[in-house]
């Protein structure tokens, strides 16, 4: 049986009306990606080692205080001092603040260290494990970081270099040419 010309157009609007609620509901997606990834920009997330301790601060700060014990981190993260970024927690803190730094595990979430990134531009040292953690919005590779450091927000250079940090007592890929933590300089090729 055919259907008639009142039912099937009665079967287009609701096709259409469907189509829109669906746009809508992509484009309200969108927007909340949007927002996040707004956010992540406009703010960073800080651990401090000594308190075991994470807040928030708006990105540009010039001055980083635990709001807990009233101490400095640090200055302007990340041009100022020796800053370490996890990929898995999305959190920053200062190496420098770090008594028994271990190279092997992240101090915020605790979690096995695999990967090690050295940014040229910024310096910041992110760290990745290989565990699966929800929102990662950073990936470390034998290429760099993606989609770029989250301390200067620039993207990896096209050459970088595998290097054996004794600062670190870790292996890192970077596109410095030397070494900014333990000044020895790089060996071409990863």
């Amino acid at each position: 049986m055919l259907p008639s010309i009142i039912e099937r157009s009665e079967f287009e609007r609701t096709v259409r009306q469907l189509s829109e609620t669906m746009d809508g509901l992509s484009a309200e997606v969108q927007a909340r990606k949007g927002v996040e990834q707004s956010k992540t920009l406009r703010e960073i997330r800080l651990f401090c080692t000594s308190h075991r301790f994470g807040f928030r601060l708006p990105r540009g700060s010039r001055q980083i205080v635990c709001p807990l014990g009233s101490h400095v981190l640090g200055q302007e993260l990340p041009y100022e001092g020796d800053w370490s970024y996890c990929c898995d927690c999305r959190r920053f803190w200062s190496l420098a603040l770090v008594t028994e730094f271990s190279s092997k595990i992240c101090p915020c979430c605790e979690r096995q260290i695999v990967r090690r990134y050295l940014c040229d531009r910024c310096r910041v040292v992110s760290v990745e494990s290989d565990t699966v953690a929800g929102h990662k919005e950073y990936k470390i590779s034998g290429r760099g970081i993606l989609p770029y450091c989250p301390g200067c927000l620039m993207q990896s250079p096209n050459q970088v270099w595998s290097h054996y940090c004794a600062k670190l007592d870790a292996e890192l890929i970077t596109a410095q040419r030397c070494c900014s933590l333990c000044e020895k300089a790089m060996t071409p090729g990863v």
